[in-house]
């Protein structure tokens, strides 16, 4: 069962300072903690409120709103074993074809990783590769080819 919550003030009836101590202690803009939005800082709890409605969750931490918002772009990782099981997959999609027993693979947006062995021929196009990779794809018989700047300058 709810209830209506009766208001401080009413429980105080008489009473100069309703259980706050001493007068001066509420009076005035002083206790207000200044006007606006000053006083809302580290130890500005009497605010929150205040901001959160205005803000959000974004106003209070150790980052000034703005910082530290950009994010790096992450590159995407395939290693050779789940490009070997994902394969015929990627044919069906359009992103590999076969050529007389060899498949090429444009994986444009992925870095090539892994160190295993492979057992098909494949020219893959991918944005960047580990050493592992390179040389698994090269005993294989097949090539790779990187797209991206800083790869290509190594």
């Amino acid at each position: 069962m709810s209830y209506r919550k009766r208001r401080k003030s009413s429980r105080y009836p008489g009473s100069k300072t309703h259980g706050r101590g001493r007068k001066n202690r509420t009076r005035g803009l002083g206790n207000r903690g200044g006007r606006g939005m000053s006083g809302t800082g580290k130890r500005g709890d009497q605010k929150k409120t205040l901001i959160i409605k205005l803000y959000g969750g974004d106003y209070f931490g150790k980052e000034p709103r703005g910082a530290g918002t950009r994010e790096k772009k992450k590159t995407k990782s395939l290693s050779l074993a789940t490009l070997k099981t994902q394969l015929r997959m990627l044919v069906e999609k359009g992103k590999a074809r076969e050529v007389k027993g060899t498949y090429e693979v444009n994986l444009e947006d992925y870095k090539i990783v892994g160190n295993g062995t492979l057992d098909l021929k494949m020219h893959i196009k991918a944005k960047s590769a580990s050493a592992g990779a390179r040389q698994a794809v090269e005993r294989a018989g097949g090539s790779l080819v990187v797209t991206s700047e800083k790869e290509k300058a190594n």
